[in-house]
């Protein structure tokens, strides 16, 4: 009863964010000087798996469910940010990020080219208390750059405080988690279905967001639209299939799997269903993947999950236990499949909205969260505990 009061809290504080307004102009193009945490400060937490840092200078995360945290004293914090690639897009637009310090209101904004300093504290702290703020990377667009460059990526150079401020020792939940995936995942449209990548969906509101709650883990999310264990990601974002990207933040950065991560949870194969892939292929894909995983993270319990919708059952499922067979002495290899009842609402590819969806496919918000709870049940039960 513990666990779900914690995740149902934890619920309620994603969804405090729905509805809140995107920050209107002016945007943010003045900075001002203080005291900074550096992106090196071992105070300041950087979602695991998500984050390529370049010492103290900056980090970057194309990830949208990707998050930082800091504790601190000071009368005001400030987020300070590279927006130079977003010259390139489009819309001199890049992702939407949501911010919070302490208990406070949740702000949620867009990323333009030109963007320098964000105040994340609206009104002045007592610089004598302890404060925290989180920073969360709520949505992008999913058709533009997130591999070459990447285009659509945050990158952060670090917090600004005022005179006097310092970072101090955050608290942090006891487990690492890394879930990987594709837009559901990433809570494409957990929001609507308006064909509007920034405003359709929301991270924050994901399966990924209250499992990892129940799992008492600090979290990496990687999920990239239109990806499959065969299939490349969305047209335009450069992103390759799964079973080739996940080891690499983006082209040319390895991925770092430090700390070691507790639990790797991956659900594929919705689009390998839709596009459609070879069945053959995705069995052999899945047995050979979770080889390679075992070896980058030997200790991790590697969880397989087939899609809420059920797509790929068969393929995966035969995949995972070719996988077991072979490796009698891996006892850490799950296949978690919640079965036909989560499927409701999500079969339908034709973009019909069901009362579990708003296209067919994507889990709504408050459907999303609640598989999120019985997919973190199911992965405890796996792993005996």
């Amino acid at each position: 009863m513990r666990r779900i009061g914690i995740v149902l809290l934890f619920a309620m504080l994603c969804c405090a964010g729905c509805g809140t307004g995107d920050a209107p102009f002016p945007h943010y193009t003045t900075a001002v000087t203080g005291p900074r945490i550096a992106l090196d400060d071992p105070n300041l937490f950087l979602s695991p798996y998500n984050w390529t840092v370049n010492g103290a200078t900056s980090a970057l995360s194309t990830q949208p469910g990707a998050y930082l945290s800091a504790a601190f004293h000071s009368s005001a914090v400030r987020l300070d940010i590279d927006t130079s690639s977003y010259m390139t897009a489009s819309d001199k637009g890049g992702p939407r990020i949501r911010w919070q310090v302490d208990a406070g209101t949740l702000h949620t904004y867009q990323l333009v080219a030109g963007d320098v300093q964000i105040p994340l504290s609206t009104d002045a702290l007592d610089p004598a208390t302890d404060h925290t703020c989180k920073v969360w990377i709520v949505s992008s667009n999913f058709s533009q750059d997130r591999w070459k460059v990447p285009v659509q990526a945050v990158r952060i150079t670090g917090l600004t405080l005022d005179a006097g401020g310092k970072s101090v020792a955050p608290t942090l939940l006891a487990n690492r988690a890394l879930f990987y995936g594709d837009s559901i995942t990433e809570g494409v449209r957990t929001e609507s279905a308006r064909k509007d990548p920034i405003h359709d969906g929301d991270a924050t509101h994901a399966y990924t967001y209250t499992c990892a709650a129940a799992l008492g883990a600090e979290f990496g999310v990687v999920g990239m639209a239109r990806q499959g264990w065969t299939i490349p990601g969305q047209e335009g974002s450069n992103v390759p299939p799964f079973s080739t990207a996940w080891q690499s933040y983006f082209a040319g950065k390895p991925r770092i799997f430090t700390p070691k991560p507790d639990y790797v949870i991956v659900m594929h194969g919705v689009n390998d269903a839709l596009a459609p892939a070879d069945t053959t292929q995705v069995r052999v894909t899945v047995q050979k993947w979770i080889t390679e995983a075992r070896s980058a993270m030997p200790a991790a319990r590697i969880c397989i999950v087939i899609p809420f919708n059920g797509f790929e059952r068969e393929s995966i499922t035969q995949g995972v236990l070719a996988y077991q067979a072979a490796n009698k002495t891996d006892t850490k290899v799950f296949l978690i499949d919640l079965g036909t009842f989560v499927q409701t609402g999500l079969t339908d590819p034709s973009g019909t909205p069901s009362q579990h969806s708003h296209d067919g496919i994507h889990p709504d918000a408050a459907t999303s969260q609640a598989l999120g709870v019985t997919l973190s049940t199911a992965i405890l039960k796996a792993a005996g505990m």
